[in-house]
């Protein structure tokens, strides 16, 4: 499996779209078979989806994703994971040891009032990745 962490120095971008860099690891038999660092020159979401997916990209995992190119992304065969925080380095070891990264709860955050989500992102239940 392929998947893609974009990057705000050494911890996972808070925004996809705002990332700099772009982290993309082979994973075979659960162990890391490589990983290279891309810059990301594309401004606009629908062309960074696309990169991605040329890439053979097939989960990305980030902080936060624009709701509106979730089904882009789908139909561009990449899955993707959002609502991730901390260390770009600890998420790769977690999907390593085939669990999902950290992630925080939406709605939870400042100003109250809110009703409580789940993780973000599709098929998630009571505070787990699906």
């Amino acid at each position: 499996m392929r998947f893609a962490i974009p990057l705000f120095g050494d911890h996972v971008a808070p925004r996809f779209c705002s990332a700099e860099e772009l982290l993309v690891v082979d994973m075979l038999d659960g162990a890391e078979a490589s990983r290279k660092l891309f810059p990301l020159y594309e401004n606009g979401l629908p062309e960074r989806l696309a990169l991605v997916s040329r890439m053979g990209v097939e989960r990305l995992y980030c902080g936060g994703f624009n709701g509106r190119f979730m089904q882009m992304a789908e139909g561009l065969g990449v899955q993707v994971r959002w609502g991730l925080v901390g260390l770009a380095e600890e998420a790769v070891s977690a999907v390593l040891s085939g669990r999902e990264p950290n992630a925080v709860a939406r709605g939870c955050g400042g100003g109250g009032g809110g009703r409580r989500r789940g993780l973000g992102g599709p098929g998630r239940r009571g505070g787990r990745f699906s």
